[in-house]
């Protein structure tokens, strides 16, 4: 059985955040809607969920810098626990953007690869976006930064495993998440 590492690092919001996006706020109920479906369909992966305790404007999880903050640490200490006993582990990275203003301009979920060789993708990310597409899923395939460190830890060694980074439309319908999700499932599945 797979074990999945859903986290949230962007996912406190506050209201004393200073103007911009700081917060995501559809990711924490993105990775509990994948973690439902995950579960509905028992059997497919054990999962966790590691929320973030911290706001982005105070440290950004997701970043180099904050690798030594308890959000990083509990991701280590789960995926080395799951190592130890044996079973794989991957992380999903759930992030959420305003569809006014995204960077790479309007899709219901972006799936933000960090490869470190130009116009090399890692092949599971690959496999999501066409199963999101065929599933009616407007998706986009896009190149992220080194600086999207969660995932970038969790590719390289010592660790080598399944981590991507998942950013859901703030402005989908609670319907069209759970399709996302059921998804999402089918690919955790396919692996």
């Amino acid at each position: 059985m797979k074990s999945v590492v859903l986290v949230t690092p962007h996912s406190l919001c506050t209201k004393d955040a200073p103007p911009g996006h700081w917060c995501d706020s559809a990711s924490l109920p993105a990775a509990l809607c994948v973690r439902d479906e995950l579960n509905r369909r028992s059997g497919i992966a054990d999962t966790h969920l590691v929320e973030s305790y911290t706001p982005r404007y105070l440290c950004d999880l997701n970043r180099p810098q904050c690798r030594d903050r308890p959000f990083r640490k509990r991701i280590r200490e789960i995926v080395d626990g799951e190592k130890r006993s044996g079973r794989d582990a991957m992380v999903l990275d759930v992030h959420s953007f305003p569809r006014e203003g995204a960077d790479w301009g309007a899709g219901e979920l972006v799936v933000l690869d960090v490869h470190p060789s130009t116009g090399t993708w890692y092949r599971y990310n690959v496999d999501l976006v066409r199963m999101l597409r065929e599933g009616g899923i407007d998706a986009k395939l896009v190149k992220g930064s080194q600086m999207n460190d969660i995932t970038v830890e969790f590719n390289a060694p010592p660790y080598e495993i399944v981590a991507t980074l998942i950013e859901f439309d703030e402005s989908s319908t609670d319907s069209k998440r759970k399709e996302i999700c059921f998804i999402i499932s089918d690919w955790v599945t396919s692996l």
